[in-house]
Parts: C-alpha cells; sequence; structure tokens
C-alpha cells in the first residue's frame, strides 16, 4: 500500500535532515520535478547539508527561476555554501 499523503512530507523532511548521500538521487529527483515550494526548500537544504558540489548546475537554475523569493534564496544560499 501507499504511504498516506499526509505522511510523505514528514517522511521526507526526516530523509532532508539526515541528509546521507544515499539519498542523492531522490534529491536530485525533487529538484528536477517538483515545484512545491515545501518540497524544493527541504531538498535545497539537504544538499548543502551534504556539500555536494554535483548539485550547484541544479541550484543555479532554480535560483534563476520564477520560484517564490524563499525557495530562490535558499537556492542561492546553498550556492554560496557550496561554492570554493
Amino acid at each position: 500500500p501507499q504511504t498516506p499523503a499526509e505522511y510523505r512530507l514528514a517522511i521526507y523532511g526526516g530523509m532532508a535532515d539526515v541528509a546521507h548521500p544515499i539519498y542523492a538521487p531522490v534529491f536530485r529527483e525533487i529538484l528536477a520535478t517538483k515545484t512545491d515550494a515545501t518540497y524544493l526548500i527541504l531538498t535545497i537544504g539537504a544538499v548543502e547539508k551534504m556539500k555536494d558540489g554535483s548539485f550547484l548546475p541544479d541550484l543555479h537554475r532554480i535560483a534563476g527561476s520564477d520560484q517564490p523569493e524563499t525557495v530562490r534564496q535558499a537556492a542561492r544560499k546553498a550556492i554560496e555554501s557550496l561554492q570554493p
């Protein structure tokens, strides 16, 4: 059975908080396909916590997108944190 919708965000929030590299494919998929600001902000925070520079193209795309300012700001902050 599928996980009820009301639990998905909480479960994903836990994954994002852990930010283990094993979740990188999930984070990449979220950044590529989701438009929900909550999921994007959680994912951007996870990517920043992982310190994985391979996500920089995704973050640059989001920072220049028409997403809400809070999402773009999170992406810019992550970019600054990940750049050498």
